[in-house]
């Protein structure tokens, strides 16, 4: 089945992020193609295929996964802000027993509580917010109608970000998930733990540079924390 890692990206800041993202990856995983979806006339030579979208991407809902978008049998979608640092291949060879896997958000659903209340979303407080900032899914139809609920659930919900959507699209969808551990999500805008090799980070609204926090945060496998300072 082919595999491959995808992304979502429009205006030159993003498509240069992406840019340097699909870098890590061919370095780290040199047979592993990449796909991007942009607005872009010209998004450079990083990526394998170019899939050129007609409507501009002008916020967060536009990121939202839908079955146009599913050009692997198996997919890694990866956000622009992310670095791979070592080969990703058993993300992969995850989705041969299930068809979505992706990391739990470090701060819960604890940021978007207003979006929750304003839309009267019940959902118990054990069920939790996933990041949406690297995912991996299958081609296949539960997959898609998950992602299909994602976009429904967006256009109801709102919010500045779509993790409340896709939390209630999960909560409601029979798709069968699992939970990345940290290191293949490691958010290093928020205090976090890594145990064994972070294999990609994710820099969302951090100013650190991602190499540099890499080199650090990989200098020893063993159980260790991080923190961010303003």
């Amino acid at each position: 089945m082919t595999r491959g890692v995808v992304y979502v990206a429009s205006g030159p800041r993003h498509v240069k992020l992406t840019a340097e993202s699909a870098r890590s990856v061919e370095r780290y995983n040199p047979t592993l193609p990449t796909t991007i979806y942009t607005t872009a006339e010209s998004p450079g030579d990083a990526f394998d295929r170019v899939v050129r979208l007609d409507d501009p991407l002008e916020r967060a809902g536009d990121s939202i996964l839908t079955a146009g978008r599913v050009p692997y049998g198996r997919n890694l979608y990866l956000d622009a802000d992310t670095l791979v640092r070592d080969d990703i291949s058993d993300v992969f060879e995850l989705l041969e027993t299930t068809d979505l896997a992706l990391a739990q958000n470090n701060a819960r659903t604890r940021l978007h509580t207003d979006v929750y209340e304003d839309a009267a979303v019940e959902i118990p407080e054990t069920f939790t917010e996933y990041n949406s900032g690297v995912v991996a899914y299958n081609d296949c139809a539960d997959v898609i109608a998950l992602f299909d609920e994602w976009a429904r659930q967006y256009e109801r919900i709102g919010g500045e970000f779509n993790q409340p959507a896709l939390r209630v699209a999960l909560y409601r969808s029979d798709v069968d998930f699992v939970t990345l551990p940290p290191e293949y999500n490691f958010m290093t805008n928020q205090v976090g733990y890594a145990c064994g090799r972070v294999k990609i980070l994710h820099r969302s609204s951090s100013p650190v540079e991602l190499a540099t926090f890499a080199d650090a945060v990989n200098r020893s496998p063993e159980p260790r924390v991080t923190t961010w300072d303003d």
